[in-house]
């Protein structure tokens, strides 16, 4: 298993299902707007 399945599969049992839904999208977005670490935290657990 890959590390991105990983952490969905960790995500699942620490039961925050919004995360592991957007992780591909935000991942990208945070790729794309060279966002840093804490900037990409935040919008997943705004996601949550």
């Amino acid at each position: 298993m890959n590390l991105g399945g990983q952490l969905i599969n960790t995500l699942k049992k620490l039961r925050l299902t919004g995360m592991p839904e957007t992780l591909d999208t935000r991942l990208s977005q945070a790729e794309k707007n060279n966002s840093g670490y804490l900037d990409f935290f935040t919008t997943m657990i705004e996601d949550e």
